[in-house]
């Protein structure tokens, strides 16, 4: 029965979940663009297939909306032009030295690691053409790896860091190495792969009040003299305590100021809705995934001209929960008959969605986290006690 169908129905989306290694993240980068959606039907032509044929492309249309398109934010790409401007200017700087860094910081759910691997992602494809030109900037090995990419681990030290890298580039540490060692070699590989990015994610995980993870901070802003830019993504960094020492001991001040100097930190807000500027970018957002669902009774400013209000009210304007619940909505409703409605979205069908708890709470676990967190430190600076703070297209229709 398939084989009698369309093939543009039944394409598999490219498994794109191991970026911590180098194969996986070479297959992120070839591979993330190939996902297409299927073809959307009229209601007529729909109705016109047999009974297993409307369940496969029912099928094929649920597999497009866990896949939708990703419309990029007006937040989203001022952050972007920001980052591509220092990673230029770095990558192209001979100069022996520091290279500034930059700090990703946003709430759960604004799409702060997908923007980032897809700008460095772009960066990776962007460096290997520059290094056709120009081999001798970039490493002496016959495989380049400009990117790397790791999450950082719960329990931080230099030589768990150290590990998660040299895993990215394929390389198992043997026997008992020293911490020294360890980072001799990732130093040594940054450079001889011609790495010019290291992304760090979860980089909040570094707590500054424990000194394993005091001397991890300083080990990363040595990466930082290989001549690579580091980028590390995390929840409210400036209220985590990577950068404020607060009643922060001598080594922690040194360590904080250092810091603060070499990075700076861009926040992905999400979207707002008080003034008519930022009303119609949000209209002009719900517009754009409008048209990318594969819903057969879909009508021009379904989302965003008759539930632009209700649904921020709902979602608070933060993309992953939007995502999230139009997704489910759109699953629930397709196949649905003409008769019990059709394929179009309502606020009644939103209504019987279970909205995630922070956009149910109107907060952010990882956010009131941090602020417990700060608060705790706030009143130890009150009690005078030693110690220092704690630390997300226009589709063509065929008739």
């Amino acid at each position: 029965m398939i084989e009698d169908l369309p093939k543009n129905w039944f394409r598999q989306p490219p498994d794109l979940n191991q970026v911590q290694d180098a194969d996986g993240w070479a297959t992120y980068v070839a591979r993330r663009d190939d996902y297409q959606m299927p073809p959307l039907l009229t209601r007529s032509a729909y109705e016109g297939l047999a009974s297993r044929q409307r369940a496969l492309y029912n099928l094929a249309r649920k597999v497009a909306v866990s896949n939708l398109p990703k419309p990029d934010t007006p937040m989203a790409a001022a952050i972007r032009e920001q980052i591509e401007t220092t990673l230029s200017t770095n990558t192209l700087n001979a100069d022996p030295g520091v290279r500034p860094g930059l700090f990703i910081s946003a709430e759960g759910g604004l799409g702060k690691s997908t923007l980032m691997r897809e700008v460095a992602a772009s960066f990776d494809e962007e460096t290997r053409q520059m290094a056709d030109i120009f081999p001798g900037m970039f490493g002496n090995l016959d495989r380049w790896i400009p990117v790397i990419w790791i999450n950082v681990p719960p329990k931080v030290s230099i030589g768990a860091l150290c590990r998660k890298i040299l895993n990215f580039y394929g390389e198992v540490p043997r026997g008992i190495r020293t911490e020294a060692q360890l980072t001799d070699r990732v130093h040594t590989l940054i450079r001889d792969c011609g790495t010019r990015l290291v992304v760090l994610d979860d980089i909040t995980r570094v707590k500054m009040h424990r000194e394993a993870d005091q001397d991890a901070a300083d080990w990363i802003r040595g990466l930082q003299e290989t001549s690579a830019t580091v980028i590390g993504i995390g929840v409210d960094v400036e209220g985590c305590g990577l950068l404020y020492e607060g009643r922060a001991g001598t080594k922690q001040k040194r360590l904080l100021t250092q810091t603060r100097r070499r990075f700076s930190v861009l926040n992905l807000d999400p979207f707002t809705y008080d003034s008519a500027e930022e009303i119609t970018e949000w209209v002009a957002h719900l517009a754009a995934v409008e048209q990318d669902l594969p819903l057969l009774d879909k009508t021009p400013g379904m989302l965003s001209e008759d539930l632009p209000e209700f649904l921020f009210a709902q979602t608070g304007g933060v993309i992953g929960s939007l995502s999230r619940y139009i997704a489910e909505a759109s699953n629930a409703v397709l196949g649905r008959s003409v008769a019990d409605g059709g394929e179009h979205l309502t606020r009644d069908d939103f209504l019987k969605v279970q909205l995630d708890h922070a956009a149910v709470s109107g907060s952010s676990p990882e956010i009131d986290a941090a602020t417990s967190i700060g608060k705790k430190a706030a009143s130890s600076r009150k009690k005078q006690r030693n110690g220092s703070f704690n630390g997300d297209r226009q589709r063509r229709v065929p008739a």
